[in-house]
């Protein structure tokens, strides 16, 4: 635009300090606009502090069902010690997973 404005004869000395301005208010040229991807950068983890203090849930299942009605288990690992913690269960219902969470909460104290 700034250039066809030249070509024809026509001068301001702000033009092109004029016409980004206009770009930059322009909704329409904003979305349309080339983005800029920048690289992500690598996620770092937070290294867990002392034993117990962080777990991971896991539920796995459907397997055969036991003699004793289990089709599901119930699987918790410590971040720290990598110590593992199984349970089986019948179904994958909220009220056993709070039961395991409790009963490991109970015997290795509330994690952080």
């Amino acid at each position: 635009m700034v250039g066809k404005a030249f070509r024809s004869g026509f001068y301001w000395p702000t033009t092109l300090a004029d016409a980004h301005d206009i770009v930059k208010r322009c909704p329409g040229c904003q979305f349309f606009a080339r983005q800029q991807h920048i690289p992500a950068q690598a996620l770092r983890t937070i290294p867990p502090s002392w034993p117990f203090a962080r777990w991971g849930l896991n539920s796995v299942g459907p397997l055969k069902t036991t003699v004793g009605g289990y089709n599901h288990i119930s699987v918790a690992i410590d971040k720290f010690t990598k110590w593992i913690e199984v349970k089986p269960v019948a179904a994958t219902m909220t009220l056993k997973a709070v039961e395991f969470i409790q009963e490991i909460s109970h015997r290795f104290g509330v994690p952080n």
